[in-house]
């Protein structure tokens, strides 16, 4: 902007290497960009009635711009629970450069100023925006996407089950929400032998081979049709 002595009729400015558009013959030149960074070095030069001034001169620095491109390290369906990792795809542009991750609803952490976080969980399913921002001495650049979360099933084992030594065993009677029908399990006990009819069932019959009395515990997990797993119970 010339903020000099009113009434020139001539305007001769050079913005320096590396600008676009490199000279202008405005009073207010505007929407100067630069190609490349480092000290830049402007001049004008104004004439009236035949009159020439000095040569004017300032020097300014531009800075990189940052880059806040990152990918979600999953190849795979993501689901809630799961541990995910982010990580950065442009190298930072000088020294000190900052970030600040948001995570979306429901997540936890909610925010991180990690280079690259890892451990990021989702409670809930559905699309989550992640967002970052690159800071380098105040040049900023900003990057968002949508993340899709599968909701995972929940899983009830039922209550506790007694019975009677030779009488047969007892049904497990789990209880099985959430995610997406159907489902399959995965059952296992604290014994050596668990004498479950399926370990693949959600309610499998079992008579452990064991001498009465003792407590067995039993352990299931549903896996849901995207391939989300429940809690184990």
């Amino acid at each position: 902007t010339y903020s000099g002595t009113p009434g020139v009729s001539t305007y001769n400015w050079d913005f320096g290497f590396g600008s676009t558009p490199r000279t202008s013959n405005v009073p207010n030149p505007a929407n100067i960009r630069y190609l490349s960074t480092g000290i830049k070095t402007v001049s004008l030069v104004v004439a009236n009635n035949g009159c020439i001034s000095d040569t004017f001169t300032t020097t300014f620095e531009v800075i990189p711009e940052p880059k806040a491109d990152f990918i979600v390290n999953s190849n795979s369906t993501i689901c809630s629970n799961d541990s995910i990792p982010f990580t950065l795809t442009a190298p930072a542009v000088g020294p000190g450069q900052t970030y600040f991750w948001r995570f979306g609803n429901n997540s936890s952490p909610a925010t991180s100023s990690l280079p690259n976080p890892g451990g990021v969980t989702y409670t809930s399913g559905g699309v989550k925006t992640i967002s970052l921002v690159a800071d380098y001495r105040g040049c900023r650049d900003v990057e968002a996407t949508q993340l899709r979360v599968e909701e995972s099933p929940m899983l009830s084992a039922g209550q506790s089950i007694e019975f009677c030594e030779g009488a047969g065993g007892a049904q497990i009677n789990a209880t099985t929400t959430g995610g997406t029908p159907t489902y399959t399990y995965l059952w296992r006990c604290s014994a050596p032998s668990c004498g479950l009819s399926s370990n693949i069932v959600e309610d499998p019959f079992v008579n452990p081979l064991a001498f009465a009395p003792q407590t067995i515990q039993y352990y299931g997990q549903a896996v849901d049709a995207k391939g989300c797993r429940s809690n184990i119970d």
